[in-house]
């Protein structure tokens, strides 16, 4: 084993998936990157993923196994394997999803390359730029507004250096399903982002997954709208009044707009409840076709 890389903790937290654990598990003991431990931390899973887990302890001494006494949900178990963690460098893998052999390797050896930086996310909407590549604060949050969306990703598809993950915080429970994003703003916004490869691990969509909720799109407008407010508040956020007030503007067009098409359709329970959610009014609408 190279013990001049960095040690990495690889997360996987889990509840009710004993139909795919194993290949998730499989899929990390294969990776080129060596220098790492596994973390598995099953959340008082009531069919046989903890048995499925513990199959693998002896044939690898860098799993761990813990299971919690009570059932803390998503974001709080994944709060806990943090704490669990010893690695400079943190990197989940969903009980349900995998990754491919060279994933671990590549984002290591991406973050190595700009040890300043706190986040490495996958290069969606970067087609020009050399791989690896380091944005700044300003730089990365602003183009993630400006619609690259790169700092929407799960936590399966990033890595974290840990020692400025905990100076962000830890996930907000209280925001919900899209706390995974917040917490990506709040770490890019604080130190530079790394882009790497695309598609180095493999996201598994079934109909038993936390992001099913998603499909719920009047819920995901207001979720996006709750988070949007958190970034715009936050004391670090790296950019100025102009490029904030720019933002939500464009926010306010764009729930304007999701509230045209409800009523088009018909759909008016949903189309106000969007109008509450999101603080509409012709006033706001008026004031952000004026901005721009």
């Amino acid at each position: 084993m190279d013990t001049i890389l960095p040690l990495v903790s690889v997360l996987m937290t889990a509840y009710n998936r004993d139909k795919y654990i194993a290949e998730a598990i499989e899929s990390v003991l294969a990776s080129s990157y060596l220098n790492f431990e596994l973390i598995i931390l099953d959340d008082c899973s009531t069919d046989k993923t903890y048995e499925v887990a513990s199959s693998y302890l002896k044939k690898d001494y860098r799993i761990k196994l813990f299971k919690n006494d009570q059932n803390l949900g998503q974001f709080s178990n994944r709060n806990k394997a943090i704490e669990l963690s010893q690695g400079i460098y943190l990197k989940f893998v969903d009980s349900d999803d995998k990754i491919l052999p060279n994933g671990l390797e590549l984002m290591v050896n991406a973050m190595q390359a700009f040890p300043g930086a706190g986040i490495g996310v996958p290069s969606k909407g970067f087609s020009s730029v050399i791989l690896p590549y380091e944005m700044t604060p300003h730089e990365s949050v602003l183009q993630h507004y400006k619609g690259n969306n790169h700092l929407c990703y799960g936590p399966t598809g990033v890595i974290f250096k840990k020692e400025i993950l905990l100076k962000a915080g830890l996930f907000e429970v209280p925001y919900g399903i899209l706390t995974d994003t917040l917490l990506n703003i709040k770490i890019a916004s604080i130190s530079p982002t790394v882009l790497f490869e695309k598609n180095l691990f493999f996201w598994r969509r079934h109909d038993e997954q936390v992001t099913e909720e998603q499909k719920d799109n009047v819920r995901m407008i207001r979720e996006r709208f709750i988070i949007l407010k958190a970034v715009m508040f936050y004391k670090f956020l790296p950019l100025n009044q102009n490029e904030i007030d720019l933002i939500l503007s464009n926010f306010i067009k764009i729930n304007t707009m999701h509230f045209i098409r409800y009523a088009f359709r018909g759909r008016f329970k949903d189309a106000f409840q969007i109008k509450k959610d999101t603080g509409l009014s012709a006033r706001k609408l008026v004031s952000a076709i004026f901005k721009n």
